[in-house]
């Protein structure tokens, strides 16, 4: 894409967007569950405020401590259900032991 009078770092600024361009057309499988992600990363950072706060403030009261822990650990199960949903392939993929009931002998 390089034109005449057109500098070497212009030209490799351009092949580098081009590139990148290429990579986010190709890699679409992130925006499938993109809304719903940032609906459980703003549940998980309210949550973990919440338990942190709760930490803090029920220092000698255990229930409420209990409770803030509890919290957490909410949290931190909600972060893990949006990690999944980033992980790529995931539901496409066929178990293992499947393919090999399938073959004759």
């Amino acid at each position: 894409m390089k034109t005449e009078g057109q500098k070497p770092e212009d030209a490799a600024a351009e092949a580098f967007l081009e590139k990148e361009r290429k990579r986010l057309y190709e890699n679409k499988t992130d925006d499938n569950h993109l809304f719903l992600r940032n609906i459980l990363n703003s549940i998980f950072i309210i949550l973990a405020i919440l338990a942190m706060i709760g930490v803090l403030v029920f220092k000698s009261e255990s229930f409420w401590l209990t409770i803030s822990y509890a919290v957490g650990i909410v949290a931190v199960l909600v972060k893990m259900v949006e990690v999944m949903l980033r992980m790529p392939g995931i539901k496409k993929q066929e178990p293992r032991y499947k393919s090999r009931l399938r073959t004759k002998r």
